[in-house]
């Protein structure tokens, strides 16, 4: 692992508030993706606990954020994670498939068949392992397309990552 310097607590602070402060209102007439009262609804965090948190005067664990996340846009989420040189979270629906996760499976499954065809045979069992594997990409390629419009572009700036890599 690299040396890395530790993230300090006031900065997470600092960027938590604000991020929270730009999502979650007071009154609905902010516009805002949430008010306090909706997002306290059920019980789940006190109203007065999320009030400090807009005031910057505590942060939520990890239970408390993820609830407030699983309320808010992605953007909340990668304001926070930009924090560990993370991103790029998004919204997804139990069982979903992201274009990423998909080209991945086929990756998976087109070297498990250039492995089995190293030899140059194809044997009964392999051609198994490469039909069942092949359903199953089947499988993740249908959950990839059925989400198909949740799928975003990079934005520009990622291009200029190193290597250009996306």
């Amino acid at each position: 692992m690299a040396n890395t310097p530790p993230i300090a607590h006031e900065a997470v602070q600092s960027v938590f508030t604000g991020a929270f402060r730009r999502h979650v209102g007071t009154y609905d007439a902010e516009n805002k993706a949430i008010t306090l009262k909706a997002l306290s609804k059920g019980g789940v965090i006190k109203p007065r606990t999320l009030e400090c948190y807009r005031d910057g005067e505590s942060l939520p664990g990890m239970v408390n954020f993820l609830t407030i996340a699983n309320f808010l846009p992605a953007t909340f989420s990668n304001e926070i994670l930009a924090l560990a040189g993370l991103g790029k979270a998004e919204k997804l629906s139990p069982g979903a498939v992201t274009i990423h996760q998909a080209m991945a499976h086929a990756a998976e499954v087109l070297a498990q068949h250039s492995q089995h065809m190293a030899d140059g045979i194809l044997d009964h069992r392999e051609a198994k392992q490469d039909l069942e594997a092949m359903i199953n990409l089947l499988e993740t390629l249908q959950n990839a397309v059925a989400v198909i419009s949740n799928v975003h572009a990079f934005p520009s700036s990622r291009s200029k990552l190193v290597g250009g890599a996306a």
